[in-house]
């Protein structure tokens, strides 16, 4: 990684995907360097156009916040994050995930749900929302789903559904 990042300083993926695999590795502040030490770029007002990139970095960045014990910075930059890429899936996805990891599972599953409209194909977000649903919401729960079928084609499914943790309540008997 630190030769792509000689070659291409200025790559926002390639900046992100080393950054988010010092933090999987606890190397926090190896991480910081590669994910806030950027050269600037002359071409930044150009090279912008391509959101994705730019938003995994602030993701990542958020992510690193978050693993530094830093959450108020963390829910900043997620929140700025949103704002300046509101049709992006994956900033939503990373605000809930933050909502998520705090207990806010009700707005942490909204997010996820913005995120699903924006993108109806990404399984990542279905899975984590239903994660949520299975591990910390013991209730009832509806949602609305989106699919598409064809290049102007979508279904909408309507999905109702309820589960009790049953490990919660420890006074049944069987």
């Amino acid at each position: 990684y630190y030769d792509l990042l000689e070659r291409f300083p200025y790559d926002p993926n390639i900046r992100a995907d080393f950054g988010a695999l010092l933090i999987d590795l606890n190397c926090l502040k190896e991480a910081s360097c590669v994910l806030f030490d950027i050269p600037e770029n002359p071409r930044e007002k150009e090279t912008r156009k391509d959101a994705n990139g730019y938003v995994h970095l602030e993701n990542v960045r958020t992510l690193w916040y978050s693993q530094a014990g830093r959450m108020q910075d963390a829910f900043c930059n997620a929140e700025n994050t949103l704002q300046n890429y509101p049709n992006e899936g994956s900033a939503y996805a990373a605000l809930a995930g933050l909502k998520g990891s705090i207990g806010l599972y009700r707005q942490a599953i909204d997010d996820y749900v913005d995120a699903r409209v924006i993108e109806p194909d990404n399984e990542d977000f279905y899975r984590a929302e239903k994660d949520i649903h299975d591990a910390h919401l013991p209730y009832g729960f509806g949602e609305f789903e989106y699919r598409k079928t064809g290049s102007t084609q979508k279904e909408h499914f309507l999905r109702l559904g309820f589960a009790y943790n049953l490990k919660e309540h420890s006074q049944i008997q069987m």
